[in-house]
């Protein structure tokens, strides 16, 4: 049994879905420069042991720039190649990544989205308020190739929602790295329901150099 629970202060937290059940995502990517918004839809498919197997669907995607040709070009390509074209993944129950993004029909590795923006880590056992745990994992960017994010509990609320403490701070790939440093971290909340693991919200603060001037953004996740 796959389950959220409350104990003295305590609750453990691991991943449940009901079979063939829609969630739902609406995620925003905001930018002085560059807005991306998708509208995702998941669905558990298959379970063995601690495996989930799981659909994704894009509804929606838009890439919004300065409204010129590239825009244009892009969000064409997002049309043509991503959205209601299904694509299948597979963690464990506490969120670790068993098989990456790929479409569903052809096996093809895409990784057009972050699983773990919607699956974060975590952890075995039980947590109590002001727990901590620190994760370091592989990246697709074309300048960093690993993230290291610590989490913490802050709260349990009565109405069975946990809410998580985000920082996150990107590492660059040295095979890339030129005469300017690059930058990028994340930091903010994640809103989970203690019963089944799954993300309610999360809202994050993006900040970093991207070698030519500082970077801010927010980056909002929101189940409908």
């Amino acid at each position: 049994m796959l389950t959220g629970c409350m104990k003295q202060q305590e609750i453990t937290l691991s991943y449940s879905f009901t079979p063939n059940e829609t969630h739902t995502y609406n995620f925003a990517l905001l930018s002085k420069i560059l807005t991306i918004t998708h509208e995702i839809d998941f669905k558990l498919i298959a379970a063995t042991n601690d495996t989930l197997k799981i659909e994704a669907e894009i509804q929606a995607m838009r890439w919004k720039g300065d409204g010129g040709e590239l825009e244009k070009e892009t969000n064409e390509y997002y049309k043509n190649n991503y959205i209601n074209i299904p694509f299948e993944f597979a963690i464990d129950t506490q969120g670790d990544i068993l098989e990456n993004l790929s479409y569903k029909n052809s096996g093809r590795e895409e990784a057009i989205f972050d699983i773990n923006s919607f699956f974060i880590a975590l952890p075995k056992g039980n947590l109590k308020i002001g727990d901590s745990w620190t994760i370091e994992r592989p990246v697709e960017d074309m300048v960093f190739d690993k993230v290291k994010t610590r989490y913490t509990l802050k709260k349990v609320t009565e109405n069975s929602v946990a809410i998580i403490e985000v920082f996150s701070d990107f590492k660059e790939d040295n095979s890339k790295r030129s005469t300017v440093a690059f930058s990028k971290n994340l930091q903010g909340d994640y809103v989970l329901n203690t019963k089944t693991g799954l993300l309610e919200s999360a809202q994050l603060t993006i900040s970093g150099f991207n070698g030519f001037s500082n970077i801010s953004g927010t980056l909002s996740i929101h189940k409908k």
